[in-house]
Parts: C-alpha cells; sequence; structure tokens
C-alpha cells in the first residue's frame, strides 16, 4: 500500500495531478467525443466508459464540464 501512495505522490508530482484526476479528464474527454459524434444513449456511454452507474456518470460529467450530458448533446446535431 505504501508503495502505491509513493507511485500516486510521484505521478501528481509530474503531472500536477493524481491518476483519478487524469483518468477522469480523459473518460470526459471521450464523452465529449460520443456524445457530438455518435448516437449512442447516455446510458450506453456510460457503460463504454467504464461508470457502472448513469447517474453517476452525470454527475461527474456535469462537474467537470458544467453542464448535463443531454444539455451537453443538444449543443451538437448527430
Amino acid at each position: 500500500m505504501l508503495k502505491l501512495l509513493m507511485i500516486r505522490e510521484q505521478i501528481k508530482k509530474i503531472y500536477g495531478k493524481t491518476p483519478y484526476e487524469i483518468i477522469n479528464e480523459r473518460k470526459i474527454k471521450a464523452a465529449k467525443e460520443l456524445l457530438g459524434n455518435s448516437s449512442y444513449t447516455i446510458n450506453e456511454i456510460a457503460d463504454i466508459l467504464g461508470y457502472n452507474d448513469a447517474s453517476y456518470f452525470s454527475k461527474v460529467f456535469k462537474k467537470t464540464v458544467g453542464v448535463s450530458p443531454l444539455r451537453y448533446r443538444s449543443g451538437f446535431t448527430v
């Protein structure tokens, strides 16, 4: 466990972000692409990105982006 904490701290020192933050950024970036360029449902996108719960995905997305996935998608035509 101590080794994992040391690795986490090294990653944070190098990238300025925790591994969780890096992974979350990449998932949200992928979500934006899927929302803008596919006809997948919000549930399907949450599943594709590894979220077990679409509600949690929507909460994380809104917290990160500032709007819900559905609202974000409404700015795009599929």
